[in-house]
């Protein structure tokens, strides 16, 4: 199955990680396309298409770490916006 990844670069210069993608018109698309071999290299190259890309950053559930006992919130990205034009398959503005 598709799973879109990135990496996030803080402000004070290190990684997060990979951060997971919950748009939920993404995650329909991938379902529906999961199949085909070319889908995420067309979906890269749309994305890399546009003129400008907006992510919408958000925190998941609370989690303690097993290993050390430090409490967080994953970073999620909960929405990717395209402009000028968007994907009919993930949008269905009206």
């Amino acid at each position: 199955m598709f799973a879109p990844c990135g990496r996030l670069l803080g402000t004070m210069g290190f990684a997060h990680g990979a951060p997971s993608i919950t748009d939920l018109g993404f995650h329909n698309l991938a379902v529906s396309k999961q199949k085909d071999p070319d889908y995420t290299d067309e979906l890269n190259e749309y994305i890399c298409s546009q003129k400008k890309v907006y992510l919408r950053i958000g925190l998941g559930r609370r989690y303690k770490n097993p290993t050390d006992g430090r409490e967080g919130f994953w970073i999620q990205v909960n929405g990717i916006y395209t402009f000028p034009e968007f994907m009919t398959q993930i949008r269905t503005y009206k």
